[in-house]
């Protein structure tokens, strides 16, 4: 799994590659997670104030 530090762009990025070739039931953060090579709890650990808005 990578160490970098991931921005909201590597996310959307992500997640529109989702949207695009597998639809929109196919966006979650564990799809997303899996597909930039990281663990699900790394975007909490990441940004734990962004997730309460």
């Amino acid at each position: 799994m990578t160490s970098k530090k991931l921005s909201r762009e590597d996310w959307v990025g992500a997640a529109m590659n989702v949207l695009a070739t597998g639809g929109i039931d196919l966006v979650r953060v564990d799809r997303l997670a899996k597909d930039l090579e990281i663990s699900r709890g790394r975007l909490k650990a990441q940004n734990p104030q962004k997730l309460h808005r």
